[in-house]
């Protein structure tokens, strides 16, 4: 069998970048994707024509529609034609584009399995066992080319994992794409890492090599050597972490702690008293060493209990979400000090120069009711912005939204929040006659409540006192021009012991159109009048005639903390095709605080 047949798949040509990315959209279709003309950035091209099946949302199978077209593949070709360096997408009959990234293929038979850790940086398809035509698409992408102070993540799966790749991503819009990751390794989210499953001191040592040169380097390695002699563990990472040092004098070599296991671990009892003689032998040559170049990272400290399973996956073994985020705030506080860094933002940040957005965005699509908005990542405001779009629509009969998501509940202090976001209203942004007629408005942001820990968004929505959200941003047309109106308070639903409350405007500005606006926003949380609203337009009051520019009252539905959503949001119909921008969102604190 030659090369030829091994590797052959009927494909198309693609003549333009937009020939993929400007496709007929699906209803439910979100589009993250950013297009660009540069070859040497963004290479594209077509691998073929598949049928589809989703096994579920972390795996897909992939084969050919017929027998004759079916190629036969073997492991050097699947390599070839399917490199894990490569990002991927899939444009759907229907018009829906998903693009991807992944950690394994499989060849089983004449079928090919993609799976283990699929991270998908747009719109992931619904789980279905329903073969779908689809065509895969194949491309590069590297969104940390421009950084200015690398870093270099060194260890195992605990630098690997997914939740350690949005990591990285999230450390990157953190410090204002200041960043640049090097290693050997590509992420799923095109950031590169010297990290991978079953990394071992052996492995670090015949590696030692290959590792490129950083201003930092984070050392997490110990996990997968319990069992072996400690003393000899310890001395040999001391011994990779001075020969490192030599290699690079100026670079920052931070030394972590392993977390201790789990409760769910097996032979947990015995694998602790390992890590606690491991992790005191590191504490040992670093703080001997007493360099400014080698310091420590003392995850078992700075997590307590370090066991505590919400620090931990569903497996017991690999960390959370929560312990990452805990873990960004510690690496921040180191990288402060850096002159070369811009100024930190703490929570979470997005600047939508590129896909993937932060994990911490999602799209609101999961209504069947919902008439589903665009979105679109274009050129705007001295870079990439966030365009929300919503199309005309006649006879209405559900909400019409295009929102972005996000939960707030991990950045929340002292059940206080502040939030930054720049948003630009397009000059041709108008509404009907008879809307305006009626004093109808657009949402643009909201502070929106959701169901308590054990029950389900029907219980919630059946059985809550209040309906809109406490805290809403909107625009709309009057005679004069365009405005921004800000509401507050509680709204009780008709039938209900709080039928009689009723939310306010407590603020309605003019804007000037194409032009970009920063809205602040602070609030406390509270069930009482000592919940209050504080909130700014381009760093002018909007809440006037008030104490201390704000407004007071009760804000809560119940005793889940609200999230937030923005984009655009109306109930009713418009002939209009109505487009906001967003950019620079910043969610949490405005100071680099390290752990207690």
């Amino acid at each position: 069998m030659d090369e030829e047949q091994k590797i052959a798949i009927g494909s198309d040509e693609v003549y333009s970048y937009e020939d993929f990315f400007d496709f007929a959209l699906g209803e439910d279709a979100v589009d993250f994707a950013r297009v660009v003309d540069d070859p040497k950035k963004f290479d594209l091209e077509a691998i073929g024509t598949f049928k589809a099946k989703h096994i579920s949302y972390r795996e897909i199978v992939f084969f050919n529609f017929d027998k004759d077209s079916l190629p036969v593949f073997d492991a050097d070709a699947l390599k070839e034609v399917f490199p894990r360096e490569r990002f991927y997408a899939l444009t759907y009959d229907n018009g829906l584009t998903a693009v991807f990234k992944f950690s394994s293929v499989k060849l089983q038979g004449n079928t090919i399995k993609i799976n283990n850790n699929l991270k998908w940086h747009s719109l992931g398809p619904k789980n279905t066992q329903r073969d779908q035509q689809v065509k895969l698409w194949s491309f590069t992408y590297s969104p940390e080319d421009e950084g200015k102070v690398r870093m270099c993540f060194v260890g195992d799966s605990q630098f690997h994992f997914q939740e350690a790749q949005d990591l990285k991503r999230s450390l990157d819009v953190a410090f204002g794409r200041d960043l640049k990751f090097v290693g050997k390794h590509l992420d799923n989210n095109g950031y590169r890492f010297h990290a991978y499953n079953q990394y071992t001191l052996y492995d670090l040592k015949r590696s030692l090599d290959e590792i490129p040169e950083s201003d930092y380097f984070l050392v997490n390695i110990g996990t997968n050597e319990w069992k072996k002699p400690v003393a000899e563990k310890v001395a040999s990472l001391e011994d990779q972490i001075g020969k490192l040092h030599k290699k690079y004098p100026a670079a920052k070599i931070l030394v972590h702690t392993i977390m201790p296991p789990s409760t769910l671990q097996r032979d947990q009892a015995e694998r602790l008293l390992w890590v606690k003689e491991y992790n005191g032998g590191i504490r040992n040559f670093v703080n001997a060493l007493n360099s400014e170049k080698i310091k420590l990272i003392d995850l078992e400290e700075q997590f307590q209990p370090a066991n505590d399973l919400k620090w931990f996956n569903n497996d017991g073994v690999h960390l959370s979400a929560l312990f990452y985020s805990k873990y960004q705030q510690l690496i921040s506080s180191y990288l402060a000090a850096d002159s070369k860094l811009s100024e930190a933002f703490t929570g979470v940040t997005e600047d939508f120069e590129s896909f993937p957005l932060t994990d911490k965005l999602a799209f609101h699509n999961n209504s069947n009711t919902t008439a589903a908005g665009y979105y679109k990542l274009v050129e705007a405001n001295a870079g990439m912005a966030l365009r929300a779009e919503l199309q005309p629509t006649v006879n209405l009969k559900a909400p019409h939204r295009s929102e972005m998501t996000m939960y707030l509940d991990p950045y929340y202090q002292d059940d206080k929040m502040a939030i930054a976001i720049d948003f630009m209203v397009p000059n041709n942004w108008q509404l009907d006659s008879d809307n305006v007629d009626n004093q109808r408005r657009v949402m643009i942001l909201q502070i929106h409540s959701k169901p308590e820990e054990g029950q389900t968004w029907e219980y919630y929505q059946k059985n809550l006192p209040f309906n809109r959200p406490a805290i809403a941003l909107y625009i709309t047309t009057r005679a004069d021009g365009i405005y921004a109106e800000l509401y507050y308070g509680l709204n009780g639903k008709p039938g209900t012991e709080f039928a009689d409350r009723k939310w306010a405007r407590v603020a309605s500005i003019p804007l000037e159109l194409d032009k970009w606006n920063t809205f602040n926003l602070k609030y406390k949380l509270a069930f009482d009048d000592s919940g209050f609203l504080e909130a700014s337009l381009n760093d002018i009051p909007m809440i006037t005639g008030s104490v201390n520019g704000r407004a007071y009252g009760a804000n809560m539905h119940n005793k889940a903390k609200p999230y937030l959503k923005f984009g655009q949001y109306r109930y009713w119909a418009d002939s209009n095709t109505h487009q906001v921008l967003f950019d620079n969102l910043k969610v949490g604190n405005r100071e680099i605080v390290g752990l207690d």
